[in-house]
């Protein structure tokens, strides 16, 4: 399986409660936002095809997708989908999210939107991991596939490089 097999749900839906209601998907790194900083990391990375999930603050977010869309045009395939229940909780908005994919894809690569540290080294540490193990856990990722081939990843913090 090719990284282009592989397609993306970045989760951008959360209200930011903890950060008194600002969208964390638009904090920024260096003067970027991070859901850009995560977009052009898993382009670098070769995945071609992502979806972002947005929910409370997607007016605020979407010009920024539009603009990204456009520029990311020949690396990455980017789309959004609005989750009209945000406040259902994760589940929700990675059903719409995996909703959003072609189903023809071998795996699909689940992250948050407001991760500072990913880069494409780290999107790269993951697919590899995944690809060698099939079933990884660690205290800095968690990856798995299931039997529809859906790659699972929940990433907490950076993954170390080697």
């Amino acid at each position: 399986m090719t990284t282009g097999d592989i397609g993306a749900v970045i989760m951008a839906a959360g209200a930011g409660r903890r950060m008194g209601g600002k969208p964390k998907a638009l904090l920024l790194r260096d003067g970027v936002p991070l859901i850009e900083r995560h977009l052009r990391a898993l382009a670098q990375a070769g995945i071609r095809q992502a979806v972002v999930v947005l929910g409370h603050h997607a007016a605020r977010i979407e010009p920024l997708l539009r603009e990204l869309q456009a520029s990311l045009a020949e690396a990455l395939e980017l789309r959004w989908a609005l989750n009209p229940r945000p406040d259902d909780g994760p589940g929700s908005s990675l059903r719409v999210g995996l909703g959003a994919l072609p189903v023809e894809l071998g795996a699909v690569l689940v992250a948050l939107a407001d991760q500072p540290l990913i880069e494409a080294a780290d999107v790269n540490a993951v697919l590899r991991a995944w690809q060698g193990r099939g079933l990884v856990f660690n205290w800095w990722f968690r990856a798995m596939m299931d039997s529809r081939g859906i790659l699972w990843c929940w990433i907490p913090g950076c993954v170390p490089r080697s």
